[in-house]
């Protein structure tokens, strides 16, 4: 009760006055300050940045009158500021000085606080092994104090970082003994959640009988609680008989849960609505599922939950191609890629952004470490010299640790330089996985105009469709040559011409097999800039080739050169076919083709020069 008390007394004193009323005694001030904030951490109250600013400049005040003891509130006000303004890194600074602090006035409940906090923050950034470091001391903390509600809170925590890590074993067992917890002290708002944990860490385990064991004791336990505990509990069930295939009891307890999610949340029952139009779409009942899965996709996009959206736009295309209604599959495969990356972009940002601050604090740390032990030990050998020849052993032992700390500063500075290369090595995999992800686009494109050509009777527009699906593998290929090359940065060329011009080949079947293909290509490597607009020219006239030279022809050859000759690059391409019509001028020509060509020359800043006898030749000089 005083707890409550306190923390209605100094709000009240909040609202009546500017600032906090000085108490006589200054350090009951002190110790009103950290009480206020260590019910806040228990209770989460919600008050806003007015109140932290007033308890740091308050202990600010105390701190000016002589009472260092106010530095514990001022550092951990100004740390809850820090977390307000998404400055996560600072926090944690700030908490580790505060942790210092508290360690220093020997107080447990504060330091206990601390590194449950800390571990919270590195939670948020997905530094799991680090939040799990300091939840376990917090742990201990709470298990030696004796508060019960707090160990199985911080054991919960705990099994929320074992699953993140993959672990789900060890989850299970950190549940278990939380739920034992809760249970002995009777808390029936923290078993519940607790039993919605270990249902799902079951259900992750692949072991859905035990996890519809757990949710059905959620559930028991959820009719003595607010419905929505109901509907969550409603919600696992039909999740657990999902994945049992068991389809009748999965619709019947989502269907239940529906219910109340409508009267509750509509993102709530949009969740419900996904997971009934998913069995309904696995039973082939299209029809059906339509309703459920589009009404869902309606609420996603209102609330912009992107995951969501992505998923279902993949889950519609199927079903409404299967329908014949092939627009709406393609608007929403079309959907899909721009949101698919969106997520993946997103996703790589945040652990940039991880790895980035978890090296920004690592290096801080060596830093520090290394300034305190030059400091050491310059402090040292200067109280050596000055104890003179009679602490000349004293000097020569000094001199050894100085040895032995420069060399202990040396390794640290090793492990700085392996945290770099790490870091680098996974910026490099993240970079790796984009142009894996744009390749895979690109060819869900290609299939997509492939799908759709198959449609139309219009052989114009076939031809169209066709020529667009030959250019998007063109730039498929060269981000699959990105991936697999080490350095990401550029493609071997003459590597990609021989498989681009092998796909021509054989995209044109047995009289693609009439045609011998001649490449000549240096080691050349070039980036994205020159290889996408270089690997379309050459995409578009090896098609026009292959299509409309050997037409008449029981054989020909196409050959194709790549050389660098002085600053520049040549690029010969030529065939023996019938030849272009002697009055076409592909600066001034209607065809798309032979304009892409000419566009993507000027974009090389290239000049080129086409001849017609005997065939076809085109050179192509560009700088690059």
């Amino acid at each position: 009760m005083y707890k409550y008390l306190s923390i209605l007394a100094f709000a009240a004193c909040m609202a009546c006055e500017p600032t906090i009323p000085p108490h006589q005694n200054k350090q009951v001030e002190v110790d009103s300050l950290n009480q206020f904030i260590l019910n806040y951490f228990e209770d989460n109250f919600g008050y806003d940045r007015g109140v932290f600013l007033q308890i740091k400049s308050t202990a600010e005040q105390l701190i000016n009158e002589g009472y260092q003891s106010a530095e514990l509130p001022h550092l951990v006000s100004s740390g809850l500021l820090a977390f307000m303004n998404v400055h996560q890194i600072e926090a944690i600074e700030l908490y580790l000085e505060a942790l210092a602090v508290a360690e220093k006035y020997d107080h447990t409940l504060y330091i206990g606080t601390l590194h449950q906090e800390i571990a919270k923050i590195h939670f948020g950034m997905r530094s799991f092994e680090k939040a799990l470091n300091y939840e376990t001391e917090a742990s201990k903390i709470w298990e030696e104090l004796g508060l019960s509600k707090r160990t199985g809170h911080s054991l919960n925590y705990q099994g929320m970082m074992y699953n993140e890590l993959g672990d789900t074993e060890r989850a299970i067992r950190h549940y278990t003994r939380a739920l034992r917890i809760f249970e002995s002290i009777n808390d029936p708002s923290s078993i519940l959640p607790t039993l919605d944990q270990i249902a799902k860490a079951h259900l992750k385990a692949n072991r859905p009988d035990s996890s519809i064991y757990f949710f059905q004791r959620a559930y028991e336990h959820s009719l003595q609680l607010p419905e929505f505990w109901q509907m969550k509990a409603l919600q696992g069930l039909g999740q657990g008989y999902m994945r049992t295939n068991n389809n009748e009891e999965a619709k019947k307890y989502l269907t239940q849960g529906l219910a109340i999610a409508e009267r509750l949340n509509d993102v709530e029952a949009a969740f419900f609505l996904m997971d009934l139009g998913k069995i309904l779409a696995e039973e082939n009942k299209n029809d059906e599922a339509l309703p459920y899965l589009e009404a869902s996709l309606r609420t996603f996009d209102t609330h912009q939950i992107t995951h969501y959206q992505s998923y279902l736009h993949e889950l519609l295309a199927p079903i409404y191609e299967a329908k014949g209604d092939f627009v709406a599959a393609y608007q929403s495969l079309k959907k899909f890629i721009p949101l698919n990356d969106s997520i993946a972009a997103k996703n790589n940002k945040e652990h940039m952004a991880r790895l980035t601050a978890e090296y920004e604090s690592e290096k801080k740390d060596i830093r520090i470490d290394l300034q305190e032990t030059e400091i050491k030990s310059q402090n040292q050998i200067q109280y050596a010299l000055l104890g003179g020849l009679g602490a000349l052993l004293c000097i020569t032992g000094l001199i050894t640790k100085y040895y032995l700390e420069k060399r202990e500063s040396n390794q640290k500075i090793e492990q700085q330089n392996a945290i770099i290369s790490k870091s680098l090595e996974e910026r490099e995999s993240l970079l790796k996985e984009i142009h894996h992800r744009v390749k895979n686009n690109l060819q869900i494109i290609a299939s997509l105009l492939y799908l759709q050509s198959g449609k139309f009777e219009n052989e114009d527009f076939k031809k169209v469709l066709e020529d667009g699906q030959g250019r998007v593998r063109s730039m498929a290929l060269i981000h699959q040559k990105l991936y697999e090359n080490e350095d990401l940065k550029s493609i071997p060329f003459g590597e990609y011409l021989n498989e681009l011009l092998t796909e021509i080949k054989h995209s044109f079947g047995s009289d693609g097999d009439k045609v011998n293909l001649q490449v000549e290509a240096e080691d050349i490597h070039f980036d994205v800039e020159v290889a996408v607009p270089l690997g379309l020219i050459v995409n578009e006239l090896a098609t026009n080739a292959f299509k409309y030279a050997f037409a008449d022809k029981d054989s020909g050859v196409f050959s194709i050169s790549l050389k660098k000759q002085g600053e520049e690059f040549v690029l010969r391409i030529a065939d023996n076919g019938k030849g272009l019509p002697e009055e076409i001028d592909i600066r001034k020509t209607r065809s798309l083709g032979l304009r892409l060509v000419n566009m993507l020359s000027n974009q090389l800043e290239g000049s080129f020069e086409i001849h017609a006898k005997k065939g076809t030749e085109f050179k192509l000089n560009f700088a690059a």
